[in-house]
């Protein structure tokens, strides 16, 4: 029996598989010039949030845009990068934390794990600004830009995430089965 705060090895190596995924979308999205746009790499960790849990959503979450910026440069390290680990790491813990563990249905879930993950990068951005000494805006200007700026990549998530979700979990049921 695996401990709580542990994942298994099998959860692991899909996690993996997940931050590889977040890498090629990022790739993909950035050679059209639409990265920022469409907020790929954080499909991964919403996806993978609501299937595999709030810890692997976290860690596909901090991964997939520290190994990115590593492998590729994008997103830059700093810092944008850092400001993506608060955000997407956000989204996924959230997003299994509601549909895993408070039995929400996937789309609340991901709002949730949505408006959740703004409002952190929100809260992050404004202490970074502040640390730096830097002029700044409020919590919530900043918890706004980041959704308006964002409507396009949400509303791609809003309608991707909840089918993928099916579509996997469909497909993990079937290879249970066969095991």
């Amino acid at each position: 029996m695996t401990p709580a705060c542990c994942l298994s090895l099998r959860s692991l190596v899909r996690c993996a598989l997940f931050v590889a995924a977040g890498i090629v979308l990022g790739q993909l999205f950035h050679l059209v010039g639409m990265g920022a746009t469409f907020l790929p790499l954080h499909l991964p960790a919403q996806i993978g949030g609501l299937l595999l849990g709030a810890q692997a959503g976290l860690l596909i979450g901090v991964c997939t845009p520290l190994s990115s910026s590593l492998l590729t440069g994008m997103p830059p390290l700093l810092p944008m990068a850092l400001r993506m680990i608060v955000e997407v790491g956000a989204y996924g813990y959230l997003a299994g934390l509601l549909h895993r563990n408070l039995r929400l249905a996937p789309l609340p879930s991901l709002l949730g794990a949505i408006l959740g993950g703004r409002l952190l990068l929100a809260l992050a951005d404004s202490l970074f600004f502040w640390h730096l000494g830097l002029p700044r805006l409020s919590v919530a200007q900043n918890a706004w830009l980041g959704l308006s700026f964002g409507f396009p990549g949400i509303c791609l998530q809003l309608a991707l995430v909840p089918p993928v979700l099916d579509l996997l979990k469909r497909h993990l049921s079937k290879t249970r089965r066969r095991d």
